[in-house]
């Protein structure tokens, strides 16, 4: 694994190409709580979602960190 953040909502995508979107229980958690706003909580998901979506259109673009963490490998 090249990176990981652990956000509000999190997106994880697998060498195969699955795409999973977790966490939606903290994204709620922190909205209830008053840490993050309605429109924090609105961008998170619309960024999420966008993401996703980019992923799925076209995997191969992120052979960037592929690459990378092949050259952490070696």
């Amino acid at each position: 694994m090249l990176w990981f953040d652990d956000l509000y909502l999190d997106v994880i995508l697998f060498p195969n190409h699955d795409v999973y979107l977790v966490d939606e229980d903290e994204l709620a958690a922190a909205l209830e709580k008053g840490i993050i706003t309605a429109g924090m909580s609105d961008l998170a998901w619309e960024s999420a979602g966008r993401l996703m979506d980019s992923i799925k259109r076209d995997p191969e673009h992120l052979a960037l960190a592929r690459s990378l963490r092949q050259a952490f490998n070696e």
